[in-house]
């Protein structure tokens, strides 16, 4: 399901753009699984140049599957040794809850390492998949998101409306449904 490498290891990212209610997603993915997800309105050309800079040494080239071909395929996850045990963490975590930075760093077991876990959070290239919408201020307001913070809201319903559904999803579990609901 969510497995974990090296970037160098990627040399082609077929790519394609598909629709969430009124958003366009983009979805990237190799011989080894989807490697990148990410947002915009429309079909933004800054989100491929985004993730051709998150992974400068792949050709990207478009093509098409449908979600339920997607959702057969694993989630690879390239990134260092510290980025890794911080996403393999916030992956780990329940639908429906939320999370600051320091709560996260505990539980990597790094708590004075907030802002290094927080770069790691930046980073992240799968969006939704590696929850990183889950992710709040301290005093609780939502605070920014890369895919914009009406985005993060979205994201955040969708999730609580599955949570609410199925009080035992995990999130390997969201990530698929999240997956079937594409188009």
């Amino acid at each position: 399901m969510l497995k974990f490498g090296s970037k160098e290891s990627i040399s082609t990212i077929f790519y394609q753009w598909m629709t969430w209610y009124d958003t366009s997603v983009f979805i990237g993915f190799c011989d080894r699984g989807v490697v990148c997800i990410g947002f915009a309105p429309s079909q933004d050309p800054q989100v491929l140049e985004s993730f051709q800079g998150q992974f400068p040494k792949a050709q990207f080239v478009s093509s098409r599957k449908t979600s339920d071909e997607l959702c057969t395929m694993d989630f690879y996850l390239p990134g260092t040794p510290f980025q890794q045990k911080v996403w393999q963490t916030l992956f780990q975590t329940k639908p429906g809850t939320l999370e600051t930075y320091s709560s996260l760093a505990q539980q990597c077991q790094m708590p004075t390492a907030v802002r290094a876990v927080a770069s790691a959070v930046a980073k992240n290239p799968l969006a939704y998949v590696v929850p990183c919408h889950r992710i709040v201020r301290r005093d609780g307001n939502l605070g920014g998101f890369r895919w914009t913070p009406d985005m993060k809201t979205h994201l955040l319903n969708f999730e609580q409306d599955a949570h609410n559904d199925n009080e035992s999803l995990t999130q390997a579990d969201a990530a698929k449904l999240f997956l079937r609901s594409l188009r």
